[in-house]
C-alpha cells in the first residue's frame, strides 16, 4: 500500500509534523484519507476468530459516599490461538498511582491440569516515567504468566482502590460487554453510599440487570446471559465501530451534563482568576497590538507555543482532571491540554473575549458514546469556546503546533462537547468544517514526448487543508518535503535528472494561511499500452476509499474531513472521444462531477470532489443510494484510462504558462 510505504520511508522522522504530511502526498490521487485494505465479508468475529476467550470477569464495587471506591475484580482467560499468548504472557494493569492503589492477590496459570502460581519476582510494579512538574504518578504493573501455551489459561484476582475520587461526592462507570473479544461470562455487583442512576443499551437482550430501587437505587447486579463478541472481522482500514452498535451500561451519580459541566468549572475558574504571569503577559501585549480577532487569537495560541511545550496527553493532578496553577505553567514551561487550555483562557479573558474551558474526545475518527450518563471518561482533550465582542464564536485548540482561529481543527470538528461554566453549562456539539472553507485546487499540464510526460502545475491549499503543511519546514528539511511531494504527485521515486523543479511557500510559519506551490518533473514510462493505442490511467484513488466496503460491513466508513477538491489535468493533444466521460453524482455525503472537453488546442479533464460529511453511517451503506453509488463509481470512475489516439500529431505551444 502507498501509505504504508510512505510511513516506512518516513520512519526515521520521528516528528508529528513529517507524518502528518502523507495527508498531502495523496493530493495528485484525489485520496482524502488512509487507503485501506480489500476486505472480505465484514461480520462481526465469532469464538473461532478470536485468539482468546474471556471465560468468565467478575467485579465486586464498594463505593463511598465521597466517590471513592473499591473494586475486588476476577478474571480467566483461555488461549485459544498463537495470537492470544502474546497478549497474556505479557499482562499489564495500569493505574495513577496518586489517586489508586491496586494489589494482586492471586495470579497463576493453569496448563495440562497443573497450576503455575506467579512468584514475586515475576509481578513487576514499575512508575511508567518519573512525575514531572506536579502531574500524577502513572504506574504499570507487569504479570509474566509461566507457560502460556494454547489450550491454557491464566487466572487473576485483584483489588483496585480508587482512594482520591476523580470529583468530590461524584461516581461513574461504564461496562462494555465484548468490546473486542469473546466474553463466556460476567457477573458484576455494585453497592454504593451514594445514590446511582442507570441507562443501558443492549439490544441483543443478553443482560439480567437487578436494582434495589428503579432510580437513585444504591445497589445493582448484572448478570451476561449469553457469550457475546463485539469484535470485527475484514473491516476495511477505514471503517469506525459506532458505540451505539455496542452492549453497553452506563452509571452515575449524576444524570445530567449540565451538572457535571458545573462541577469541573470551579477548577478551571479558579485558576482563571490568577494573575498572569510575565511571560503570559508578553503573549498579552504583542496580542493587543492586533487588529483584528482571528489576528489576536492567533497571535496568542502561537506564542504560547513558543513559550509552552505541549506534553500531549491527558494527565490529572491529584487525582483530578484540572488544569495546574498559572505561575506553575509558566515556571515550568510544559503543560498538558488542560493548561494549554487555561493559559490561552486568561490570556484571552484580559482581551476582553467570552471564554469557556470544554472538554472533548479528540480523534477526527473517534465516535462518541452518545445515550449514556455524564461520565468525565468520555472525554480526551480540553479545548476552549471562545465568543467575540460582535457574537462570533471561535473553538479553539491551542495544543496544535499551528493556529488557526479562522478554521476548525478537524479532530475536535463537529463533536459533542462539554462546555465548563458555573454560569452557562452545556452538553452541546462543535461546529462543522465547512467544506467551500477547506480544500486545495490542482492544475496540471501534461507534455506527452514519446513514452514520457512532461508535467508542470501549481497546487494550492485552502483552508483546513493547509494545516499540516503550515510550519512543517521548521521539523523537517526543505529538501525532503520537496522529495516527498515529487513522490506524491508522481506516484514514483523519480531520477534526481526528471526533478526539473519545486517552489514551496513559506513553511516556517505557524499560523494558517492558504498555501501556494509549483512543480515540474518528467515521468518516463508513463504512457501505458492498451489495443486501442496509448493512454494515460486517471488516477482516481479517493474512489477505492468509497466503495471499498464489504456487504456484511458492520462500523461506519469514514469518507474524510468535510473539503473540497478541484482538479484541472490539461493534456496537449487532442483526445478523441474526451466527452464520454463526463460524469457527475451528487449524494447527501459527497458529491463528484468530471467534466472533460478540448478546446481547440488541448483536452481538459476537470474533477471537482465535496466531502460533505465524515462518515458514511452503517444503516446508510446499506441502503439504495449507496448501493447506487457504490455501482456508478465502480463504473465511470475507478481505474478510468484515457486513451490518447495518435500521439505523433503536433503538441500544442509548450511554452505556454500556468495561470
Amino acid at each position: 500500500m502507498f501509505y504504508r510505504k510512505c510511513i516506512m520511508r518516513g520512519s526515521q522522522i520521528k516528528t508529528r509534523g513529517s507524518l502528518v504530511l502523507y495527508k498531502f502526498l495523496f493530493i495528485k490521487l484525489f485520496l482524502f484519507v488512509l487507503l485501506i485494505d480489500n476486505a472480505a465479508n465484514a461480520r462481526w468475529a465469532t469464538h473461532s476468530d478470536m485468539p482468546i476467550e474471556v471465560e468468565f470477569r467478575n467485579e465486586d464495587i464498594k463505593v463511598n459516599a465521597n466517590g471513592t471506591s473499591t473494586s475486588t475484580i476476577e478474571v480467566r482467560k483461555k488461549i485459544l490461538k498463537e495470537g492470544g499468548r502474546a497478549c497474556v504472557a505479557n499482562y499489564t494493569l495500569f493505574y495513577n498511582g496518586d489517586s489508586s492503589k491496586v494489589t494482586i492477590v492471586e495470579a497463576k496459570t493453569i496448563y495440562q491440569g497443573k497450576e503455575y502460581k506467579l512468584s514475586k519476582k515475576m509481578i513487576e510494579d514499575q512508575p511508567l516515567a518519573s512525575a514531572p512538574h506536579g502531574f500524577d504518578q502513572q504506574r504499570q504493573i507487569l504479570l509474566s504468566f509461566p507457560h502460556a501455551e494454547i489450550g491454557a489459561t491464566i487466572y487473576l484476582k485483584y483489588i483496585k482502590k480508587e482512594t482520591k475520587p476523580i470529583l468530590d461526592n461524584f461516581f461513574s462507570k461504564k461496562f462494555y460487554y465484548g468490546r473486542g473479544e469473546y466474553l463466556s461470562n460476567c457477573h458484576i455487583k455494585l453497592q454504593s453510599k451514594l445514590p446511582l442512576h442507570i441507562k443501558v443499551n443492549d439490544q441483543e437482550g443478553i443482560l439480567k440487570i437487578t436494582k434495589d430501587t428503579e432510580d437513585n437505587f444504591h445497589s445493582l447486579t448484572i448478570d451476561l446471559s449469553k457469550p457475546i463478541c463485539k469484535a470485527v472481522i475484514n473491516e476495511p482500514g477505514t471503517a469506525t465501530l459506532d458505540p451505539k452498535h455496542g452492549t453497553w451500561v452506563s452509571i452515575s451519580s449524576i444524570n445530567n451534563w449540565e451538572e457535571l459541566a458545573t462541577i469541573l468549572a470551579k477548577g478551571y475558574v479558579r485558576v482563571l482568576k490568577q494573575a498572569l504571569p510575565a511571560i503570559f503577559e508578553e503573549i498579552l501585549t504583542s496580542a493587543k497590538s492586533k487588529k483584528t480577532e482571528i489576528e489576536q487569537i492567533n497571535t496568542v495560541t502561537s506564542l504560547l507555543n513558543e513559550k509552552i511545550q505541549y506534553m500531549g496527553d491527558w494527565r490529572s493532578v491529584a487525582g483530578r482532571f484540572f488544569p495546574r496553577d498559572l505561575k506553575e505553567i509558566a515556571s515550568s514551561q510544559v503543560g498538558d491540554c488542560k493548561d494549554f487550555s487555561i493559559s490561552t483562557a486568561a490570556i484571552l479573558k484580559e482581551l476582553g473575549y467570552e471564554v469557556h474551558n470544554a472538554i472533548v474526545l479528540r480523534g477526527a475518527t473517534e465516535l462518541s458514546l452518545l445515550g449514556g450518563l455524564p461520565d468525565i471518561g468520555d472525554f480526551n482533550h480540553a479545548f476552549l469556546k471562545v465568543t467575540g465582542k460582535q457574537g462570533a464564536v471561535y473553538w479553539i485548540d491551542p495544543t496544535n503546533r499551528t493556529s488557526m482561529a479562522q478554521g476548525i481543527f478537524p479532530d475536535i470538528a463537529n463533536k459533542m462537547t462539554l462546555i465548563l461554566s458555573p454560569d452557562k453549562p452545556s452538553y452541546e456539539k462543535v461546529a462543522s468544517i465547512n467544506p467551500e472553507h477547506a480544500g486545495f485546487t490542482y492544475t496540471g499540464e501534461l507534455e506527452i514526448n514519446g513514452n514520457t510526460v512532461s508535467e508542470s502545475g501549481v497546487v494550492t491549499l485552502v483552508g483546513e487543508e493547509a494545516i499540516e503543511f503550515t510550519g512543517l519546514a521548521s521539523y523537517i528539511s526543505e529538501q525532503q518535503i520537496k522529495d516527498l511531494v515529487f513522490y506524491a504527485l508522481s506516484g514514483t521515486h523519480l531520477e534526481e535528472q526528471n526533478k526539473k523543479e519545486m517552489v514551496l511557500p513559506d513553511l516556517t510559519a505557524r499560523i494558517v494561511e492558504d498555501l501556494t506551490l509549483r512543480y515540474k518533473y518528467d515521468q518516463d514510462n508513463r504512457v501505458i499500452k492498451t489495443n486501442l493505442g496509448p493512454g494515460i490511467r486517471i488516477k482516481s484513488m479517493w474512489a477505492d476509499s468509497i466503495i471499498n466496503t464489504a456487504p456484511d460491513q458492520v462500523s461506519e466508513l469514514f469518507i474524510g474531513t468535510p473539503c473540497t477538491v478541484k482538479n484541472k489535468t490539461i493534456i496537449k493533444i487532442r483526445v478523441p472521444n474526451i466527452e464520454n466521460l463526463n460524469y457527475e453524482i451528487n449524494t447527501p455525503w459527497f458529491s463528484i462531477k468530471r467534466s472533460c472537453v478540448y478546446n481547440g488546442e488541448t483536452t481538459e479533464i476537470n474533477d471537482t470532489v465535496c466531502v460533505k460529511q465524515s462518515f458514511i453511517t452503517n444503516e446508510d451503506l446499506k441502503t439504495p443510494l449507496y448501493k447506487d453509488l457504490k455501482h456508478n463509481l465502480e463504473q465511470h470512475f475507478k481505474g478510468a484510462i484515457v486513451v490518447l489516439g495518435d500521439i505523433s500529431q503536433p503538441q500544442a505551444d509548450s511554452k505556454k504558462k500556468l495561470a
